[in-house]
C-alpha cells in the first residue's frame, strides 16, 4: 500500500486534494490507521485517480465526475463525453477567433506603432432618413444568436411576401456586449408587413472587421421604434 504522500507524488496531485476527494467521497483511501489517522491507498487506485484528473481536464466538475465514475450506464457516459466534446469544440472555435484578432491587432501595432490603429476599420456615417418600414424582433440574445434570429426574420419576410430593401439593423439599449441582453433586430422591407413597424434610422455604422469585435456603443440610435 502507498501512504498518502507516496500516492500524491505518484499521481502528481497534492495531499490537500486527496483529502478533499476523501471528504466528498470521490476517492476514498483503501485504509485509514485508527491510531495515527494516516491514509493509505492501493496501487490499483492510481488508475482511478488518473481518470479523475483526466475528466477534470475535459472540464467536468467534481460532482459530474462523481456521477460518471459510479454510473453503470454506458449510454449516459457516451452522451456526457460527447456533450463535453461539443463544448470544447465551441471553446476552441472562440479561442481561434480571438487568436486571429490578436494576430491582426499585433500586426497593425507593429506596422503603425499605434495600439488603437485597429479602430480605423470603423466608418461612421451620419444619415438622416424618413420613416422606414421594417420587420423586426426584440428578444434576449447574444451576438452568437444573431444568425438564428435573422433567419426567422427572413422566413417572416418570405411568408408575408415582403422584399428586403436595405441592410440589417441591430439596435441596442446601452453598451454593445456579447452576453445575452435585450436587442432589437430589423430588416428594411417593401411590402405589407403585419403588424406595421416604423423605424427612423438616424445613425449608420459600417464595420469591416470581424463580427465578434465589439462596436462603439451609442453610435446606432433610433428616433422612433414602435
Amino acid at each position: 500500500m502507498l501512504s498518502i504522500g507516496e500516492f500524491s507524488r505518484a499521481c502528481q496531485v497534492t495531499i490537500k486534494t486527496l483529502r478533499h476527494y476523501d471528504k466528498i467521497d470521490l476517492l476514498k483511501p483503501a485504509y485509514i490507521d485508527e491510531q495515527s489517522g494516516y491514509r493509505y491507498y492501493e496501487t490499483e487506485q492510481v488508475s482511478q485517480l488518473l481518470l479523475i484528473q483526466r475528466l477534470k481536464r475535459y472540464g467536468f466538475s467534481l460532482a459530474e465526475i462523481q456521477q460518471l465514475l459510479f454510473t453503470k450506464d454506458k449510454c449516459l457516459l457516451a452522451a456526457k463525453l460527447s456533450a463535453q466534446k461539443n463544448i470544447l469544440e465551441q471553446q476552441l472555435a472562440q479561442v481561434s477567433v480571438i487568436m486571429y484578432e490578436l494576430e491582426q491587432h499585433l500586426a497593425d501595432f507593429e506596422r503603425t506603432g499605434d495600439i488603437m490603429s485597429y479602430q480605423n476599420k470603423y466608418q461612421i456615417v451620419l444619415k438622416e432618413t424618413g420613416d422606414l418600414a421594417v420587420v423586426g424582433c426584440r428578444q434576449q440574445m447574444s451576438v452568437d444568436d444573431f444568425g438564428q434570429a435573422y433567419g426567422k426574420l427572413f422566413e417572416r419576410v418570405a411568408r408575408e411576401h415582403c422584399q428586403p430593401t436595405g441592410p440589417a439593423v441591430v439596435w441596442n439599449e446601452g453598451v454593445w456586449v456579447r452576453r445575452g441582453e435585450s436587442r432589437c433586430l430589423y430588416l428594411h422591407v417593401r411590402g405589407n408587413a403585419s403588424p406595421p413597424e416604423v423605424l427612423l434610422w438616424k445613425w449608420n455604422l459600417w464595420h469591416t472587421g470581424l463580427f465578434s469585435e465589439p462596436l462603439v456603443p451609442g453610435l446606432l440610435r433610433t428616433n422612433a421604434c414602435r
